[in-house]
């Protein structure tokens, strides 16, 4: 999954620069397969990506609450965006940037409130210090030191899936 301002860009509030306007349809993509992994492999090239396992998190859970997002969610309205007719894109709520946004969205699936993450980390880089302290910490966060690692693991898990079909 992904979320993020991938639809209609709102610029009601008077500011409207691209990829920093506030508010805009916060749209989920899910992302499957091959998909997925070279979304991941895009995101690491471009040095953002950090991978965390969090412990006890039951990936069946996390799966059920994005998935009914996505399921209840409607079709991007801008015909200009990737996301517009995207089978692999939903509108689900109206994102913010400095309130509903990318980070706050992946707080919500965790659906634990014993991973306590300081409010103030509402960005990527806050959220990555906060996941690095509780990683130095606490059993519960474990900060994966190759993430190119992880995603070539993957990438094979999914090769052999294909080659079973």
């Amino acid at each position: 999954y992904s979320y993020g301002r991938y639809g209609t860009i709102y610029g009601s509030s008077g500011i409207t620069s691209g990829r920093f306007t506030p508010s805009g349809e916060g749209v989920l993509k899910r992302l499957s397969g091959l998909f997925a992994v070279e979304f991941l492999q895009k995101v690491h090239e471009e040095g953002m990506l950090e991978i965390y396992q969090i412990n006890p998190v039951h990936d069946g859970d996390v799966s059920s609450y994005y998935d009914s997002l996505f399921e209840n969610g409607v079709y991007a309205t801008d015909p200009d965006k990737e996301s517009y007719n995207n089978p692999e894109a939903r509108v689900v709520d109206i994102y913010h940037l400095l309130g509903n946004n990318c980070v706050t969205m992946s707080l919500k699936g965790l659906n634990d409130e014993s991973i306590v993450i300081d409010s103030e980390a509402i960005s990527p880089i806050g959220l990555d210090v906060e996941m690095r302290k509780l990683s130095s910490t606490s059993n519960q966060v474990i900060r994966l030191s190759n993430p190119l690692e992880y995603i070539e693991g993957l990438l094979k898990v999914i090769r052999n899936e294909e080659d079973l079909e």
